[in-house]
């Protein structure tokens, strides 16, 4: 896969992410018991989708780090800091949007319908959503500075 296919891919299943993160927003806020498919459904797609957007990053990354990849130029540049700070939280940021897509995914599975019927339930399941957004958005941040400065 080219570099910019990867790039390209990488890019795509954030989207979709956030595509099903909207529609749980959405069907959590209507409060229909009949919503819990949906919001199964889209858990499950967002679990795919972040899935395959760890592996293609950690795929980008391995580009990165070869020889006379990103991580050579940026270090040898005037801004090693980039790779210093940004790409090193950005490994572990990156991962745990994966851990907390799965506690997210379990938690939608395990209470059903109780999601629906049930406030403080509810409440965490937004509170998880939002906070694996923040954490997602807080990678793309990185991601997106780290390739402006060296794209790979």
């Amino acid at each position: 896969m080219s570099n910019e296919l990867l790039s390209l891919t990488h890019g795509f299943l954030g989207l979709v992410i956030l595509m099903a993160f909207s529609g749980i927003l959405v069907w959590l806020n209507r409060s229909k018991k009949s919503d819990i498919k949906n919001i199964k459904t889209a858990a499950v797609i967002m679990l795919i989708a972040t899935l395959f957007l760890f592996i293609t990053g950690v795929s980008a990354y391995a580009v990165y780090r070869s020889s006379g990849g990103a991580r050579e130029s940026i270090l040898a540049g005037d801004k090693p800091w980039v790779h210093n700070i940004l790409m090193e939280l950005k490994e572990f940021t990156g991962f745990y949007v994966l851990v907390i897509m799965f506690v997210i995914t379990y938690f939608i599975f395990h209470f059903k319908e109780q999601i629906i019927l049930d406030k403080k339930l509810k409440k965490i399941l937004i509170a998880l959503l939002i906070l694996l957004m923040i954490w997602t958005l807080i990678t793309f941040a990185f991601g997106a500075y780290i390739t402006k400065v060296r794209a790979i």
